[in-house]
């Protein structure tokens, strides 16, 4: 097998070979070989399925401080984390009126696909905001309901 055919053989961990082309987006398809590993970097690209919910939320959610992150490698999943304030006692976030919130897909499944619903819950916050119920639904009324618990918080 020659470079053109754009397979490379692996011989070391393959763990600490896809952490580090997972920041650049390459998604790689493993076959295992007797002693070796083959990568083929030809696979084709699926568009990442938590992006899109995360893209919604960062359209729906307004609050002074915001972060939406996502992710499809190892668990579909998005973290949405806030803060009411927009100074922070000593520059440490945890001291103002914070709250993380995490999407995932419903009932433990390891992967979101399209049309399923999504489970969402309030995994950290601060004493000074209030509880929010876990709920399973679709994404669009999930993101509702954390744009619905902001508005009824930031005051």
């Amino acid at each position: 097998m020659d470079l053109s055919d754009r397979l490379f053989f692996l011989t070391r961990n393959l763990a600490e070979f896809r952490l580090l082309l997972a920041p650049y987006g390459v998604y790689l398809s493993v076959t295992k070989t007797t002693e070796q590993i083959m990568i083929d970097l030809d696979r084709p690209k699926t568009t990442p399925k938590m992006q899109d919910i995360a893209d919604d939320a960062r359209e729906a959610l307004q609050a002074p401080y915001m972060r939406v992150s996502a992710d499809d490698n190892i668990c579909s999943s998005v973290f949405i984390r806030g803060s009411f304030d927009t100074e922070w006692s000593n520059g440490i976030f945890q001291n103002s009126r914070y709250f993380s919130f995490l999407i995932f897909a419903e009932n433990g499944k390891r992967y979101y696909g399209p049309g399923e619903k999504v489970t969402i819950e309030l995994s950290a916050s601060s004493y000074k905001v209030g509880k929010f119920r876990k709920y399973t639904g679709p994404p669009e009324k999930c993101i509702a309901k954390i744009a619905k618990w902001i508005t009824e918080n930031s005051v």
